[in-house]
């Protein structure tokens, strides 16, 4: 990602364009990731951008929404010999675990050497971070399609 920063020459008539050679230009800079051009840091683990060959995310938890689902059928169909207060926990934590489930996974990093967890959290938030990391792999790409095309016609 190359920086531009314009600025005015000396007699402040016409503005100048110069390249800002930064070597770790930050794309985004979270709580508990960066990413940069270069690289994918996560609170655990540093992941070279050039390494990663996809980005997967998963929702290890998925396998509690039928138990939760289940949980609400069986106060259903039992609402007679349940008293009301096991009825509201019950049908309170089958509601919560189900959407705990639903809306919660894992982002996974795979590269020729590992695929592994690198982050835990809110699928929406692993989303946005996942397009951010693909926007970055994508970029070196096209960095490094660009100079091989200028390697060829010299």
């Amino acid at each position: 990602m190359e920086i531009w920063s314009v600025v005015m020459d000396e007699n402040k008539k016409n503005p100048l364009v110069e390249k800002d050679n930064k070597k770790n230009s930050q794309l985004v800079k979270k709580d508990n990731y960066i990413v940069t051009d270069r690289q994918f840091k996560t609170v655990r683990r540093t992941y070279k951008i050039s390494k990663i060959e996809k980005t997967e995310i998963r929702r290890n938890l998925i396998f509690i929404l039928p138990l939760s689902i289940l949980s609400l059928l069986f106060i259903n169909k039992f609402w007679v010999y349940i008293y009301p207060g096991e009825a509201f926990w019950g049908i309170t934590i089958a509601l919560i675990t189900g959407l705990f489930s639903i809306s919660f996974g894992t982002l996974y990093i795979h590269s020729k050497a590992l695929g592994e967890p690198a982050l835990f959290g809110f699928i929406p938030k692993l989303r946005r971070i996942r397009n951010e990391v693909d926007d970055a792999m994508n970029e070196l790409e096209e960095k490094s399609n660009y100079t091989d095309i200028e390697n060829e016609e010299s």
